[in-house]
């Protein structure tokens, strides 16, 4: 059963999606699609960290704007 924080309402109206599971930290490869934003403009296109990745119960694409997108494969 998922725990309670990933049923908060701010969640789910701040990303338009709610968590589904928060998986062991790993390494990733980050894809940013929206390179003119103030947040993202100063970031490699491609970059690499070690982080949370977590997963969502429903693809949040159409209600938010994507700035980035992690490479699954990665």
């Amino acid at each position: 059963m998922p725990s309670p924080q990933y049923d908060w309402r701010f969640h789910g109206r701040l990303l338009r999606a709610y968590f589904k599971q928060h998986p062991a930290i790993k390494q990733g490869t980050i894809e940013f699609s929206d390179r003119s934003h103030p947040s993202t403009r100063q970031i490699p296109a491609r970059w690499r960290r070690t982080d949370e990745w977590y997963d969502f119960r429903s693809n949040p694409r159409g209600a938010v704007h994507i700035l980035a997108t992690l490479d699954e494969s990665t």
